[in-house]
């Protein structure tokens, strides 16, 4: 991580402000017009939080990194785990952008001031909800693991499951039916049987 960079988070409050990168990383190689792919060695784990954001809307130019969003494979170690794990964060962030009015639904969409946009609007109550704990999370600079697995215990990756009574298919409405007809015709034969047997009492009498 370059330290002009490093040194530009670290100057903001608690450094809770993105270090907006003057232009958008190219997500599409100018020779072979293919996505680009993250160069060697690269390794999410030590991005905070903030540039985890940053970096999956713009990627980094200084580092040579294209949109996190447009990268199908990370090629790295874990590399399903490390990007199942940041769609789900990107999810939480989206779900405050959305609230707020600030989200933008085609990623190709976001440039630098419109990320900025949004984290202006969002700060304050993500902040509160996943940065606030004993570990001051919003001081130390945390990484987005720490962040995610803040989000992780709070179950905030798990869809509410909505209670829908599903049609019934043809064959199980057949088999149903069917069911009921036999439970009627076997009703009304016990009831003639015990209609027989007391009349055959009566004439015996």
């Amino acid at each position: 991580e370059p330290a002009e960079k490093k040194q530009k988070l670290n100057n903001h409050p608690n450094g809770s402000d993105i270090a907006v990168p003057k232009t958008k990383a190219c997500a599409e190689c100018p020779k072979c017009n293919q996505t680009r792919k993250l160069p060697e060695g690269w390794s999410p784990n030590s991005m905070t939080y903030l540039q985890l954001i940053e970096t999956w809307f713009l990627g980094d130019v200084e580092n040579n990194i294209p949109p996190l969003c447009t990268v199908k494979k990370l090629n790295i170690k874990n590399d399903y785990n490390f990007k199942y794990k940041m769609k789900n964060f990107i999810k939480v962030v989206e779900a405050h952008g959305r609230e707020k009015g600030v989200w933008i639904d085609d990623p190709k969409d976001w440039e630098p001031v419109s990320v900025d946009r949004m984290w202006g609007a969002i700060k304050a109550d993500f902040l509160e909800k996943w940065c606030k704990s004993k570990y001051n999370l919003k001081k130390k600079g945390a990484t987005w693991r720490n962040v995610y697995n803040k989000m992780e215990k709070a179950h905030a990756f798990e869809t509410k499951s909505r209670s829908k009574v599903r049609p019934k298919s043809e064959s199980n409405a057949l088999t149903e039916t069917a069911t009921e007809t036999a439970t009627k015709e076997y009703q009304q034969t016990k009831a003639c049987n015990t209609v027989t047997v007391i009349a055959t009492k009566e004439y015996q009498q």
